[in-house]
Formats: structure tokens, sequence, C-alpha cells
């Protein structure tokens, strides 16, 4: 288990003031920055600007006001860009760094919410329900041709909270070995001269556990730690410690908060 990877070769401000809280430019739903009435204080909030009576000189002055400190578009909520007609979803690039202040540039892919891990299951995914191969999801000349152009892609293993921490870790690991496995066979199709570094992490299980509800039943929803996550690395620098690059990064990030490395048990690297 390798959790220094090495040197390798490679290469965001908010204000606050009194206001109301705007949905600034970004459609119902998405979620976005604004300042809190009343606090000052500048939350995210999955609502849009509900107010009935948008026309006052207040709500106008006090919008200004946010537009002016937060800007017009200022998306807080996961965003996630469909490819391959949506059976891939990606994030917007984020940054991490190593402790030696190298930075590096990162990009989450997630499969498709109606794709997950099967309950309990190191190998098997479903789609809704169905079982697919995860080899077959990776064959696809799409995802070949953009895998093939990044610097270093990491497989992320995940697991539900649900049942013991070491048999959840264990199957986490197991997860990882899959994706990083298909990664390794879709690098070998590259062209000489554009073949990635894979890594593995196992982040463990999910570590926020779930309460029990009234009938005793404490089994966690179906959730984000059991979709097939992939991290690719597309800006580097020379001499890069990227698994701390990642972890910071990761913690760090604000693109996708189901893969907050703070809710995880682990943060352990394999090379491939």
């Amino acid at each position: 288990m390798i959790r220094d990877i090495g040197r390798v070769v490679g290469r965001l401000m908010l204000m606050s003031g009194l206001g109301c809280l705007c949905a600034l430019g970004v459609a119902a739903g998405q979620g976005s920055y604004g300042i809190e009435y009343g606090t000052g204080l500048v939350i995210c909030t999955d609502d849009d600007d509900s107010r009935e009576d948008q026309t006052g000189a207040d709500y106008v002055a006090s919008r200004a006001w946010d537009e002016r400190v937060l800007g017009v578009n200022n998306s807080c909520a996961d965003e996630l860009t469909d490819l391959d007609k949506g059976v891939w979803k990606q994030t917007r690039p984020f940054a991490g760094a190593d402790d030696d202040g190298r930075r590096a540039e990162f990009r989450i892919y997630v499969l498709h919410d109606t794709y997950n891990w099967v309950g309990g299951s190191a190998t098997g995914l479903e789609k809704d329900g169905v079982p697919v191969s995860p080899a077959s999801i990776f064959a696809a000349p799409n995802f070949n041709d953009r895998f093939c152009t990044a610097h270093a892609a990491f497989g992320m293993g995940t697991s539900s909270s649900d049942g013991s921490r070491a048999a959840n870790n264990a199957i986490s690991g197991q997860r990882m070995e899959t994706v990083a496995s298909a990664l390794t066979m879709v690098r070998d199709a590259c062209e000489e001269g554009r073949i990635p570094i894979v890594f593995g992490v196992n982040l463990g299980e999910h570590a926020e556990r779930v309460a029990c509800d009234d009938g005793g039943d404490c089994t966690p929803p179906l959730a984000d730690q059991r979709r097939l996550m992939i991290i690719a690395t597309e800006d580097l620098i020379l001499d890069i410690n990227l698994a701390q690059a990642l972890s910071s990064g990761l913690r760090e990030q604000e693109v996708f908060k189901g893969l907050g490395v703070d809710r995880y048990s682990l943060f352990e690297v394999n090379s491939y």
C-alpha cells in the first residue's frame, strides 16, 4: 500500500454584507450563494429567490448589493456536466496542493446515478437494478479518447456505512481495485506517448452514520458512496506529490460534495 506515491511529472472569495438571500442568475434547485437577511452571512441555498414582491425598493437595493458582492452567476451546488449522452458526468476542475505548495488540477467523473455498486459487492455494478459489467462502461470509444488525454487517473473506492467498518473498508478497497484494473486495460489501448499513470484510492466507508428511524431501521439511503467515480489530473507540475495534492483538493473542493474526504474513514493510495 502506497501512501506517498512519490514525485511524478505534472503542474477560489466570498464577502459578506447585509442584504437579502437572493439566488443570482442560477436556475431553481441548483443552489447559489446568497447573503442571509439579518446576519450578513454568506450561505449556500438550494432554493431560488421565491419572494413574491421583487419590485420594492428594498428588494432591488439588496439584490443589487448581492450581485456586486457575489456576482451574478455564483452556483454553489454540485455542477455536473453530461458526457457520452449522460452515461458519465464530469465536474468543473478543482485544485489541490502538496505539502510544498505545488498545485495540480483535477476533475471528477461520476457514472450517472442510475448506475450503482450492488450493495455489499466489490465487483457488481447495476443499472436500474439490472447487472452490468464494469468493464463495458470503460470500453466506449469516447471514454478511451478522454482517458488517454489525462496525465494521471485515480480509480476511487468507497462504501456505505451499513455493517462493520472493517468489512466496509475491505469492500471499498476491492472496488478501488476493480475500477483501477479496468483503467489499466484502457491505458493499454492508448497511443504511445499518451499513457496516463493509474492510481487507486481507497476512501473506505462513509463515516457519517445514519440515525435509525422510529421503527429501528438503520439502513443508510442509496447515496454518492455507491456510485462509481474516477478522478483525472489535467495539469501537473514537476515533482508534485499527487497523493498529497489530491487529498487537499478533495478536502477543499465544492464541486461534488459527496466525495469530501472528511466524510470517509480512509485515504489509501495504490499505484498500478
